[in-house]
C-alpha cells in the first residue's frame, strides 16, 4: 500500500538544496503572541531546536507570553511590553534589534514587523492573514495538508510531531493494559473536540460491536465532557468505557491502544491523529476527505458515522490481525516524514532571500 507524499514528506537533504545561503549573522524572531499559545510555543520551541541543529549560523529568539531573551542577555516579561499594545512594543524592539526575519507562528492578530523578511506560519485558514500577507508581500505557510490544498495561496510547512509519542514494546503495552484496563485491549478516542452527537454515534457503534463480537474490548475516552459523562451513566456498556485517566497518561494510552478512532473537526483532531501515527497505531477515521491527506494508507475510513457502518469497521479491524499490522506498518512509514528538521528546511525555503 502506497502513501501519497506531501511536500512535508520530502527529505531534509532535498529541502536543504533548495534553501538559499544565509548570512552568518542572520537572526530570526519566532513570534507566538496573539496565537493559540500552547500550540504556537510548542511549535516554536521545536522549530528553534531544529534550526540550531541544521543551521547553527542562524540564531533565533522566541517572542511569547513568558519571559524571553530578546538580545544581549536582556529579558522582559509580558507586563513590561503591555497587554494593551504588544504590537507597538514589538515594532519598537524590532527597529532597535533589527531581526533579519520574523516568523509569526500561529499568529492571527499581529501584523508583520519591520524587518528584511516576514513569514506567517499558522495552523488554520484565516482570510485576514491572507490579506495581510499580500499587503506585506509575505509568504504564508500552513501546517496541515488540507490547508495547502485549500486554494488560498498556502504552502506546506508540515509538523515535526511530539517527542513523547512513540511506539511501545509488547511488555510495555501489556503493563499499560494490566494497570489501566484490567488487562483488556481497547480502542482510544479523544473527545475533546468531538461534539456530543458524534460521540453518541461512536458509542452506538461500540455497543453493536460488543454485542456481535462478545469481546472484552474496552473504549478509552480522553477528555470527556460533563454532558458525555452524564450520558455514560445510563450506557449499557458503561463498565467497558474508561474515562478517568489523567492527561499525563495520554502518550502511554495511545501507544498501547488496539487502534485509535478520530472523528470530528479535522484541524483539532489532526493533532491526535499525528500523535497516533507517531505511536504507529492503526486508525479509524471519519470523514475520509479530511483525514486521508495525513493518515493515508494507515487508516480505515467508514463511509458514514451510522452506527452499523462504523461498527462494521471496528469489527473488520478486530477480526483481521494482518490488516491491523499492515496499517501499523503504514503509520510507521508516514511518521518518518514528519520531522522538525524537515519543518526547519521548509520554513527557510519559504523566506525570501536577503537582499
Amino acid at each position: 500500500m502506497g502513501v501519497t507524499q506531501h511536500p512535508a514528506a520530502a527529505s531534509a537533504a532535498d529541502l536543504r538544496r533548495s534553501v538559499v545561503v544565509y548570512l552568518p549573522f542572520m537572526h530570526i524572531w519566532l513570534n507566538t503572541l496573539g496565537a493559540n499559545q500552547l500550540w504556537a510555543e510548542h511549535y516554536a520551541v521545536h522549530l528553534q531546536r531544529a534550526l540550531q541543529q541544521t543551521h547553527p549560523q542562524i540564531t533565533t529568539t522566541i517572542i511569547g507570553q513568558r519571559q524571553h531573551k530578546i538580545a544581549d542577555g536582556w529579558r522582559v516579561p509580558l507586563w513590561a511590553w503591555g497587554r494593551v499594545a504588544p504590537q507597538l512594543w514589538l515594532r519598537r524592539r524590532a527597529r532597535k534589534h533589527a531581526p533579519s526575519a520574523v516568523v509569526h507562528v500561529g499568529s492571527t492578530r499581529l501584523c508583520p514587523l519591520p524587518c528584511a523578511q516576514v513569514l506567517l506560519l499558522f495552523e488554520q485558514p484565516a482570510p485576514k492573514m491572507v490579506a495581510r500577507a499580500k499587503r506585506y508581500n509575505a509568504p504564508l505557510l500552513a501546517v496541515w495538508p488540507q490547508l495547502a490544498a485549500s486554494g488560498q495561496g498556502f504552502a506546506l510547512a508540515g509538523h515535526g510531531g511530539w517527542p513523547l509519542y512513540f511506539p511501545l514494546d509488547w511488555h510495555q503495552k501489556e503493563e499499560t493494559l494490566a494497570t489501566h484496563t484490567d488487562g483488556c485491549p481497547y480502542f482510544f478516542i479523544d473527545a475533546a473536540f468531538v461534539s456530543t452527537p458524534l460521540m453518541v454515534q461512536v458509542l452506538k457503534a461500540f455497543s453493536m460491536f460488543k454485542k456481535r463480537q462478545q469481546t472484552v474490548m474496552k473504549l478509552v475516552v480522553a477528555n470527556p465532557s460533563p454532558k458525555l459523562e452524564a450520558l455514560l451513566r445510563s450506557y449499557k456498556y458503561r463498565h467497558d468505557v474508561v474515562t478517568d485517566k489523567p492527561r499525563s497518561l495520554r502518550p502511554q494510552l495511545i501507544a498501547s491502544a488496539y487502534a485509535v478512532i478520530c472523528v470530528g473537526p479535522w484541524l483539532q483532531s489532526n493533532v491526535g491523529l499525528l500523535q497516533a501515527i507517531q505511536a504507529q497505531k492503526a486508525l479509524i477515521c471519519f470523514p475520509k476527505a479530511d483525514f486521508e491527506p495525513l493518515a493515508g494508507a494507515a487508516g480505515r475510513y467508514p463511509e458514514s458515522l451510522d452506527a452499523a457502518v462504523f461498527a462494521a469497521a471496528l469489527m473488520q479491524l478486530y477480526t483481521n490481525e494482518s490488516a491491523l499490522l499492515a496499517l501499523e506498518q503504514e503509520a510507521a512509514t508516514i511518521a518518518k516524514a514528519y520531522t522538525w528538521q524537515n519543518v526547519a528546511e521548509a520554513v527557510l525555503a519559504a523566506l525570501p532571500p536577503l537582499v
